[in-house]
């Protein structure tokens, strides 16, 4: 090697060898802070009677609604109460967690902001919408529908009109002090659903057998609260405990008959 490439050799090792060692000697890089465990709760309601028998809010046929063509169809069920023949489960309770202040990180908000007009009836019945959402509802009728959202403690209201398959978005805003915003169409008056404005992620509605879940719970104690539409509440201040990677089962909550008659 002659000597002109020797020292260009050297050269080039004096720069770059002080590089190599700060990448031989660099700190790693700093994974992150593991998330907290969180728990689960579960439980079931169930009716402690035999449902009453229900009447169709519109009969199928029925010409005497208006735009009977497209609203008698089919029958429009009473959804006030809704029973699991079978299981007696109770469907459409709302179950929260208002006292919860600091959710997990792996908890996450309500992101399914749908709602839709089938049939003359709202679905889904109750919706679960975080403070501030937008729901986007679509009519997909072949007629008109009057979307009408309002908060019960507040009077404010948001209506819009939507023709045949249009679909439009409803701003939900802060969450009221009643959090059960009542849907209704009034054009067609028997049409009415719920959404639920909610500031944390710990919130269900029931399923067709009355069963509901909700984790990633911080441990620690907690306050149930649970709703339904014909009857009120039907737990205010249930007190429970979770526990990190546990499950918290509330089993078996029997609701009277008498509570939805009065």
């Amino acid at each position: 090697m002659s000597a002109s490439c020797s020292r260009w050799s050297a050269l080039l090792l004096g720069l770059f060898a002080p590089l190599a060692l700060l990448t031989l000697f660099a700190p790693a890089p700093a994974t992150p802070a593991p998330q907290p465990p969180g728990g689960t709760l579960t439980g079931r309601f169930v009716l402690d009677d035999k449902a009453p028998a229900g009447k169709p809010l519109v009969k199928k046929g029925d010409n005497r609604v208006r735009d009977a063509g497209c609203c008698a169809r089919a029958d429009i069920p009473d959804e006030t109460l809704v029973v699991d023949e079978k299981t007696g489960g109770i469907a459409n309770v709302c179950v929260f967690l208002p006292e919860v202040k600091r959710a997990l990180p792996s908890a996450k908000m309500p992101a399914d902001l749908k709602a839709e007009v089938r049939g003359c009836r709202l679905r889904p019945h109750l919706l679960l919408v975080p403070e501030d959402g937008v729901v986007q509802c679509k009519n997909a009728d072949n007629c008109a529908h009057a979307v009408s959202v309002q908060a019960v403690d507040s009077g404010v209201s948001v209506q819009k009109v939507l023709p045949a398959g249009r679909t439009d978005s409803f701003p939900v805003g802060r969450k009221p002090m009643f959090p059960f915003l009542i849907v209704r169409c009034p054009i067609h008056p028997w049409m009415k659903a719920y959404w639920v404005v909610v500031d944390n992620p710990y919130a269900a509605i029931t399923d067709a057998e009355g069963r509901f879940t909700i984790g990633r719970l911080p441990s620690g104690e907690h306050t149930l609260r649970a709703w339904q539409e014909r009857a009120g509440w039907l737990e205010r201040g249930r007190k429970f405990k979770v526990e990190a990677r546990r499950a918290t089962d509330l089993g078996v909550i029997r609701v009277p008959l008498a509570r939805f008659e009065q």
